[in-house]
């Protein structure tokens, strides 16, 4: 509730990442896609989508993965 605390605590490193992370992900696939259509006429672009969904489900199932295993190697 307090914006002085939250700045001082150091909880806003993350977000800052994360957006940071998210911007440069959309200005890569905002210059990457016109270009593949200019270069393929269209074509790229249903391969492009598929790859992109295909990666974005892969890093879900990834980020749910890893604390599992982290925490089975734990009580290992």
């Amino acid at each position: 509730t307090d914006p002085g605390a939250f700045a001082q605590s150091g909880q806003w490193i993350p977000v800052a990442i994360g957006v940071a992370i998210a911007l440069v992900v959309s200005l890569t696939k905002s210059t990457v896609r016109p270009a593949a259509n200019v270069a393929t006429a269209g074509v790229a672009a249903p391969v492009l989508s598929t790859v992109e969904d295909v990666a974005s489900v892969a890093l879900v199932f990834v980020a749910i993965l890893v604390p599992v295993l982290v925490l089975v190697a734990v009580l290992a």
